[in-house]
């Protein structure tokens, strides 16, 4: 148990490490609900069903920009409670476009990055004598990927500090999941969120 901890407690820190390290223009705290299904097939249902929790941190900067676009770079780090499987704690970083009219926005993105999880019911193992008995649990390491799209709405200019709220759906892919049977888990999000302008203060760090 101590070594799961300690795995989990490693990925949480590396993931903080990786966002802090970043000199970034903005970040962003989200909310959201996911479930397991194929690509795309669920939309509606994540606002009125099925909960399973998450939430999200991020920092970026853009790349690249022009008159109503934008490329940026991210760095996220999450938690989402999947019931009766798993907890899941990951960290990815994502490439995104953005194009903005007014306060209006449409944005994609495309990311990867690595996901830990642990089993959310208790383990059991078969013994010699044919009885099960508790095993403690483990911390399962898999890649991820995920492809998104969503709309902002900005309510305050640049030069007083960008914050903006937004709303995303997201396919995120967990891979391998179980090898025998289940190699990939895919997930749709539904994300609700804020993003505020990085502090000149904390620029210069």
């Amino acid at each position: 148990m101590k070594k799961v901890l300690a795995s989990a407690l490693f990925l949480f820190f590396a993931g903080l490490i990786q966002i802090n390290a970043q000199k970034a223009r903005f970040q962003f705290l989200a909310i959201y609900n996911t479930q397991p299904a194929q690509p795309f097939a669920k939309f509606g249902s994540l606002l009125i069903k099925d909960l399973h929790p998450g939430i999200e941190y991020g920092r970026g900067k853009t790349i690249k920009s022009g008159v109503h676009h934008e490329w940026i770079w991210s760095n996220r780090i999450g938690y989402f409670y999947h019931r009766f499987v798993q907890h899941a704690l990951y960290v990815n970083s994502d490439a995104r476009y953005r194009w903005e009219k007014g306060a209006l926005g449409i944005e994609g993105s495309l990311g990867a990055g690595l996901l830990g999880s642990l089993p959310a019911t208790g383990v059991f193992r078969l013994t010699q004598d044919g009885e099960y008995k508790s095993k403690s649990p483990y911390l399962r390491l898999a890649a991820s990927a995920n492809i998104g799209s969503g709309i902002f709405w900005t309510l305050s200019s640049k030069a007083h500090g960008t914050r903006r709220i937004f709303l995303r759906y997201e396919q995120k892919l967990q891979f391998p999941f179980i090898r025998s049977y289940v190699p990939f888990l895919p997930y749709n999000t539904m994300m609700l969120g804020c993003e505020f302008s990085v502090s000149s203060k904390l620029k210069k760090n």
